[in-house]
């Protein structure tokens, strides 16, 4: 293919993301996600996947299920080698704000060794990781978290803290110390001072004494 081939690299890109869309929305997930990515990067061999995975954010992208996440996991591993890059993922806020929140509800959850944010670009520096998979870590990840609360979306947003809220209080509470204020004025940041500052200043977390 020549330099000509961009249009149609998208195009593949954004039916590739698609199907693997229907893999993730399946509440059972009864789909091999392996199957589908090995077929999608037989018959597109030059697919570019991290392509595929900005192209995740289409209308009606919504992860069902864990298994529908482990699903599409396996999909992007068959096919690329490798998770959906963190870029894709935590990079920005999609314009299929169900879509992205409930793609990182599983995401904040899942093992390392499912889904990592190892490799993010900007971490919080000198706190515990928090849980193994160091998604708490991650200032992206509280950046885009921060702008779905301030955009309405809250209580969505509400239900991903509650893991960290319970395993690593201290981390969360800094991570949301340090995302940026939107037109909400800050919603996440005041939610997680006014429940976590109360707790961690009376002796629970981190050996801290009134």
């Amino acid at each position: 293919g020549g330099g000509g081939g961009g249009d149609g690299s998208a195009v593949d890109a954004a039916a590739a993301a698609r199907t693997l869309g229907v893999v993730a929305s399946s509440p059972d997930s009864g789909w091999n996600g392996g199957a589908v990515g090995a077929g999608l990067a037989a018959s597109a061999p030059g697919l570019d996947w991290e392509s595929v995975a900005d192209a995740l954010d289409h209308d009606g992208f919504a992860v069902a299920s864990e298994a529908g996440f482990t699903q599409l996991l396996a999909g992007f591993r068959a096919g690329c080698g490798s998770q959906p890059a963190l870029r894709a993922v935590v990079g920005r806020p999609w314009r299929n704000v169900s879509g992205q929140l409930s793609l990182l509800h599983y995401a904040c959850r899942a093992p390392p060794e499912t889904y990592t944010f190892e490799g993010a670009d900007r971490k919080l520096e000198g706190v515990p990781a928090g849980t193994p998979n160091q998604a708490w870590l991650c200032r992206d990840l509280m950046a885009v978290l921060a702008a779905h609360a301030d955009a309405g979306h809250m209580a969505t947003v509400r239900r991903i803290l509650e893991q960290p809220a319970s395993l690593c209080p201290e981390t969360l509470l800094l991570g949301a110390v340090s995302a940026p204020v939107g037109d909400g004025g800050g919603i996440m940041r005041r939610e997680v001072l006014a429940s976590l500052l109360p707790r961690l200043l009376a002796g629970g977390g981190g050996g801290a004494r009134a």
